[in-house]
């Protein structure tokens, strides 16, 4: 699914963030760590980032895993 904004993305690993699922695409209000629970409350999935030197633009499509009782479109 398509990001529908800009994620930063480490340089040496592979990433999966706490995400917002639309039927438009995948919405990422930031993470800060295991005790950012107020980004995993908004969270409805997450997305799987490959590693890389640039930032994923808007647009770019990821793996997506629902989080259980989630509507899969």
């Amino acid at each position: 699914e398509p990001l529908l904004c800009e994620i930063g993305r480490h340089p040496k690993r592979d990433l999966l963030l706490p995400v917002h699922r639309t039927k438009e695409g995948l919405t990422f209000n930031g993470w800060h760590g295991s005790g950012d629970v107020t980004c995993l409350a908004g969270a409805n999935a997450f997305a799987f980032v490959t590693q890389g030197e640039e930032a994923a633009p808007i647009g770019t499509p990821v793996p997506v895993f629902p989080l259980p009782g989630e509507l899969s479109w």
